[in-house]
């Protein structure tokens, strides 16, 4: 059977000519969702998969049914109010809505509120960033990333810019000393000033497989250190915070990178550069950077920002609908009180952990507690939801073996298909209707090796319609789906590995 698998679902067929790491937002990644050529066709815009347990909270996830009736209702209006033809100038006004509507919804609205840029993948939003704050003068730019190797590396051509990776884990996956992260950051600032460059520090809030890093308290010291120099961007394309956590963010000054397609779980492309008050009047004085072209359109910025109009007109009525189906998430997301989502996170977690924690078949992922700026531990958003995992063959001794990234692959992908029907494999034992279920989990992530083999982590994540349904009633069953679908996962595991079940 091993074989057999293994010739249908060869890992070069999933591929898609990017990193082989998941972003911070799943990188948002151009060509991630098959047909998805141009993120800005509606074409591209999924469809709602009822059938499939859906715990990726990724940008290949489906949209939900409610997200994907506000989309077509926005298509519909748009439709017959234009008459088919949408111009840049509707665009453009339809953009300033759904910014506007965003920031109320996030709680940032009043009186003024920040200034929000949209982009189409995360490692546009890290260029606009860089280009918008440190690429003003013939300076040098270090670029530090937190968690790259999880996250991706953004690449850049004309030699202004020099990016650094901090790792986030150690070499056989465990979580790195917090304070061995701040002290390499403050050391590649120290190095950058000496040598009178400019300095990005692109803070992880919760990476791929659930860290976060540096620390707040680093970033703020040397930030206030090297006030002319330093600038931070928050990594928030998770989006797994609460409005109380990206507020104290801004307040600090920190600029905010999110998307909508983690948790949630929206379409594809759709992400955002939040600018703190500090800053949004102080970069508006400045001259956009020419490269800026490369990456944005005028409606991409706000209608009022000085000499955005040399970018260049467009119309994507799929840019709205994405983010029209975004904001019917967080607008019901929103509904939902605080102590409910908690309480739901928490059961969820309970169950999730002692799962994986009693089947050797994973190895849960070490989570340090997740620091927040607020210094409250009673927000929702201290509680983890992803819950990343090794896969190990099982052993009568305390020595298992790690399964490697390409088998971890191959199961990742045979988790979505029926293996009944699909495929035509028979089971035994109790578990044909388990090899029934179609079910997504996050993305592999490298996350080291262990034993000299090199490893990928799944991850099990909730989303925010997750959240919306259990506080409709429904938290048992969606706890009882996410522990389904790791019985597929433990399931492929024997298959891959035995080429039988028993």
């Amino acid at each position: 059977m091993r074989q057999l698998l293994t010739g249908m679902f060869h890992p070069d067929q999933f591929t898609d000519g990017a990193s082989n790491s998941s972003s911070s937002g799943e990188q948002l990644r151009e060509g991630v969702m098959g047909n998805m050529a141009d993120p800005r066709n509606e074409s591209a815009f999924p469809q709602p998969d009822p059938g499939m347990l859906a715990f990726g909270s990724s940008s290949a996830s489906p949209v939900s049914a409610p997200a994907n009736a506000a989309a077509d209702r926005l298509r519909r209006r748009l439709n017959l109010t234009h008459g088919g033809t949408l111009s840049a100038a509707h665009h453009a006004r339809e953009l300033d809505r759904i910014r506007r509507e965003l920031l109320h919804t996030c709680g940032l609205g009043d009186p003024i509120g920040p200034d929000v840029i949209f982009s189409t993948s995360s490692t546009k939003l890290y260029h606009t960033a860089t280009r918008l704050t440190c690429c003003t003068t013939a300076s040098l730019t270090r670029l530090i990333v937190v968690g790259a190797e999880e996250s991706g590396m953004p690449a850049w051509g004309d030699g202004m810019v020099e990016t650094v990776n901090v790792p986030l884990r150690n070499a056989d996956g465990t979580p790195r000393q917090a304070a061995s992260v701040d002290g390499d950051v403050g050391s590649l600032v120290n190095e950058a000033i000496a040598m009178e460059w400019r300095v990005l520090i692109i803070l992880a809030d919760v990476s791929p497989t659930g860290l976060s890093g540096p620390g707040i308290a680093c970033a703020v010291a040397v930030r206030d250190r090297f006030p002319d120099s330093v600038t931070v961007l928050v990594d928030a394309c998770q989006f797994r915070l609460a409005p109380s956590t990206l507020r104290a963010y801004l307040e600090h000054g920190f600029m905010v990178a999110m998307s909508a397609s983690t948790f949630l779980a929206s379409p594809a492309w759709a992400g955002a550069l939040i600018l703190p008050d500090a800053m949004r009047f102080r970069l508006r004085r400045r001259l956009l950077h020419p490269a800026l072209m490369q990456y944005s359109t005028r409606a991409d910025w706000p209608p009022d920002w000085p000499g955005a109009d040399m970018l260049d007109e467009a119309a994507s009525l799929g840019q709205l609908m994405r983010w029209e189906a975004a904001l019917e998430e967080l607008r019901a997301f929103r509904r939902v009180p605080d102590a409910e989502i908690a309480r739901f996170l928490h059961d969820f977690a309970a169950a999730i952990q002692a799962r994986l924690q009693a089947d050797p078949h994973f190895e849960p992922l070490a989570l340090p507690p997740l620091e927040r700026i607020t210094g409250s531990g009673a927000a929702w958003d201290c509680v983890p939801t992803m819950f990343p995992f090794l896969l190990h063959e099982p052993s009568r001794t305390s020595c298992r073996r790690p399964i490697g990234r390409e088998d971890t692959e191959r199961i990742h992908h045979l988790l979505q298909s029926n293996l009944v029907d699909d495929h035509g494999l028979e089971f035994a034992n109790g578990n044909h209707e388990i090899a029934m279920l179609r079910c997504q989990l996050g993305e592999p992530v490298p996350c080291g090796s262990r034993n000299g083999v090199p490893v990928s982590a799944l991850r099990l994540c909730v989303s925010a319609r997750m959240v919306i349904d259990a506080a409709r009633g429904n938290s048992q069953a969606i706890i009882d789906k996410a522990l389904a679908t790791l019985d597929k996962t433990a399931l492929l595991v024997r298959v891959i590995l035995y080429g039988s079940v028993f």
